[in-house]
């Protein structure tokens, strides 16, 4: 018990100063997107002038409030802050031999492990609930707060951007737009006015390189030409490529998985090693 303790103990120590770092990276990340999103932004835009000819924003204060980043940037930085405390925890348990410390961080490394698998399960399986409802909220935000081709709105430039390069439409759908917004009446450069049912990003290339804009509108019939428009949805997209990685995923949550089943069992050991007054060392 006296050699699996302290093995047990050197483990618990450059595994979780592994973590303590891996959080203060991502309190680092969480900071940028949840107060200083234009930092990103206009790296990520800097990067799209080569793809798009959608309107990029002017300067950097058009990027101060990124919608979505927001909540993302929080719980980043939430993480960040738990992995931290769960970590420094773990590193003075074994260090100082404190079982109080050690049980706790026992608990908590059960309670993560069960979210691990849990979140893996939900996120690998693309008809759970967790997917529908955030494919639910994507669709009415951009129904409700996307404002047209034409505008620099973060936002709509994002969904134009996604759309653009990824093939698709919307996150559901052409649907998600709303057909009656006032950008739905698109100005054309050489004058007038056409009527649009989705943003001219949901076309296929060769025919928004050509300015044939009916393929950004519904036919006759009411629905789209596929041969004209890109009618899957962006997050339907984005999961088909999740799919086809999904192997890589598994095996990335199955290591993370067995590690923290590593560090519990190490302190359980070192916790009895402890209780019978051998020494970890």
């Amino acid at each position: 018990m006296g050699f699996l303790s302290s093995v047990g103990q050197c483990v618990l120590v450059l595994l979780n100063i592994i973590f303590v770092l891996l959080s203060l990276v991502l309190v680092v990340v969480g900071v940028i997107l949840k107060f200083f999103p234009g930092v990103l932004m206009q790296f990520l835009f800097e990067g799209a002038k080569g793809i798009t000819h959608f309107q990029l924003p002017d300067g950097s204060s058009d990027l101060n409030t990124v919608p979505l980043l927001d909540e993302l940037g929080l719980s980043v930085l939430i993480f960040g802050v738990v992995l931290f405390s769960v970590s420094f925890l773990a590193c003075c348990g074994a260090c100082y031999k404190i079982r109080f410390f050690l049980g706790l961080f026992c608990i908590l490394v059960i309670i993560l492990i069960l979210s691990v698998a849990t979140v893996g399960g939900l996120f690998f399986n693309r008809d759970s609930p967790l997917h529908t409802k955030i494919k639910n909220e994507f669709k009415q935000k951009v129904h409700d707060d996307y404002t047209g081709p034409q505008k620099k709105d973060v936002f709509s430039l994002l969904i134009n951007i996604l759309c653009y390069s990824l093939n698709c439409c919307g996150m559901a759908g052409p649907d998600d737009f709303d057909h009656t917004a006032p950008w739905t009446n698109y100005n054309i450069k050489s004058g007038g006015t056409y009527h649009i049912d989705v943003t001219p990003a949901c076309c296929v290339h060769s025919y928004l390189k050509a300015n044939d804009l009916s393929c950004a509108r519904k036919q006759p019939g009411g629905g789209y030409d596929t041969n004209k428009t890109n009618t899957m949805g962006c997050y339907d997209k984005i999961l088909d490529e999740v799919n086809n990685n999904k192997k890589f995923g598994i095996i990335g949550i199955v290591v993370i998985i067995v590690l923290l089943a590593l560090e519990a069992v190490f302190s359980v050991a070192l916790i009895r090693s402890i209780n019978k007054g051998v020494s970890p060392v």
